[in-house]
């Protein structure tokens, strides 16, 4: 499946943009998110292996930057969290996944009598899945980066580790449809389920 990165550079390392199959847009913390978001537009529209419209099309958006109790820190403030979530609207129908690889997006920070934040992860969440038409994937708690299970593995590029904590899915009408522990994923891993 093609990978297009929208990588916060706060996030150490580099993702190398090789041929049709990936694009990566780099977003400073002094770079708004939306303008980002219209970079890797159009580099998508430039590109015709990744139209809608092509055979057998499928894309995976990765959304690499550090999550925050206000948000996902993704270019410069405010953070995107489910208030702003319409920012990714340009890019609706280009992907059939999206990862939000961010420390804890998942989570609800303003749930409770002590909220600790603006940000509600499920919220913010089901809203990117209905905004882009696409599948969203998220986690819980602190995410990290390591050696296995790499997407690509070439010195000086950024490797994704598994998924830590529990992550959920939502649908592209924005309902949830998944909610994996640990324990589920190493055990369909084992029995050669993913």
């Amino acid at each position: 499946m093609p990978i297009c990165f929208l990588h916060d550079t706060r996030v150490g390392g580099v993702i190398r943009a090789v041929g049709f199959d990936r694009q990566v847009v780099r977003v400073t913390p002094a770079r708004p998110a939306a303008d980002a978001i219209a970079e890797l537009l159009g580099l998508l529209q430039a590109n015709p292996h990744a139209s809608p419209s092509a055979q057998g099309w499928g894309m995976e958006l990765v959304i690499l930057c550090h999550g925050s109790p206000d948000g996902l820190m993704l270019g410069a403030a405010p953070a995107v969290n489910q208030h702003n979530v319409g920012i990714f609207a340009p890019l609706r129908g280009r992907f059939s996944l999206v990862s939000v690889r961010a420390c804890a997006a998942a989570v609800i920070y303003n749930r409770g009598p002590n909220p600790v934040g603006a940000h509600d992860g499920a919220t913010f969440c089901s809203g990117l899945a209905r905004t882009l038409a696409a599948r969203v994937m998220a986690a819980d708690t602190i995410q990290g980066f390591g050696d296995s299970d790499a997407m690509w593995n070439t010195t000086g590029e950024i490797v994704l580790a598994n998924w830590a904590g529990n992550v959920g899915t939502w649908g592209p009408q924005g309902q949830p449809i998944s909610y994996t522990t640990p324990a589920q994923r190493a055990a369909d891993r084992a029995a050669g389920r993913g």
